[in-house]
């Protein structure tokens, strides 16, 4: 335990911490981290205990992970004047687990499955795979914890609105730590 002395040890600390500079890659690791350390607080706080919807099937979380991995698979390449943009389609899977699936389940099968076809398909590796299994599984937690939220407020024939709204938090939190990845790589937010 550090405490204050006549010689000022914990400002001569607090000083040296502020100091240390990290480079992008540092910086990425700790984005990663963070982000990594939310989605398992999540998971372990809040989605572990939600209820399955009362439409879910009892299918084993291996087969929704292997829709999950498909799903990264094949994707849909849309071209459009000189741009070229790539979509997944594993929202279609997230909103159909929303239904179908026991919230942890789908969060699991979220994450090893996108996880699984990242690494074997798009033969990622290291802090990238690290970095998009992180943001994988916030926005599965969030996704299926706002769907909780709202599909329980909503009468029965309003869920889908429950549903295009947690498919949105997952999508704008994906952005939201890539774009914190793009701000750290170029040192400013654009």
């Amino acid at each position: 335990m550090t405490t204050m002395t006549s010689g000022g040890t914990l400002s001569k600390v607090a000083a040296t911490v502020r100091g240390i500079k990290l480079g992008p890659s540092q910086r990425i690791l700790v984005l990663t981290a963070t982000v990594a350390a939310a989605a398992v607080a999540l998971f372990v706080i809040v989605v572990a205990s939600l209820p399955a919807s009362s439409t879910a099937l009892s299918l084993p979380w291996v087969v929704w992970a292997a829709a999950f991995a498909a799903s990264e698979v094949l994707v849909v390449h849309v071209q459009w004047q000189r741009d070229a943009h790539t979509f997944s389609i594993s929202d279609l899977v997230l909103a159909a687990g929303f239904y179908l699936a026991a919230p942890r389940d789908l969060v699991l099968a979220l994450v090893v499955g996108a996880g699984a076809a990242l690494w074997l398909h798009r033969r990622q590796t290291g802090v990238r795979l690290a970095f998009n299994i992180a943001q994988y599984s916030l926005g599965g937690g969030l996704a299926v914890t706002v769907y909780a939220l709202l599909s329980g407020a909503l009468s029965e024939g309003w869920s889908w609105v429950a549903a295009l709204v947690a498919i949105s938090v997952s999508t704008v939190t994906a952005d939201l730590c890539v774009f914190g990845i793009f701000t750290i790589l170029e040192g400013r937010p654009s």
